[in-house]
């Protein structure tokens, strides 16, 4: 039985995987998925309705979130192609 993974989970771990593709895998992926995403009607741009501090003040709390997001654009900052 696969654990039960809730909905930001799942989005960690796709912006991750898809964070780690090499570009010809990536077209792959965009192309085998972008007319699922395009014709649904379920996804809209988000909006925002909460309250901005409070958003911020959460995140800031998250200390694990906060630690990967360091160490992420400290990968992205040191890559050599920038």
């Amino acid at each position: 039985m696969t654990a039960q993974i809730n909905e930001a989970e799942i989005k960690l771990r796709l912006f991750r995987w898809i964070d780690q593709m090499p570009q010809e895998k990536l077209v792959s992926f965009f192309e085998s998925i972008k007319e699922d995403v395009t014709t649904t009607d379920e996804i809209v741009p988000p909006i925002f309705s909460g309250d901005l501090d409070q958003g911020y003040a959460a995140m800031a709390a998250d200390d694990e979130g906060e630690k990967e997001a360091y160490e992420w654009i400290e990968g992205v900052i040191n890559i050599d192609s920038l």
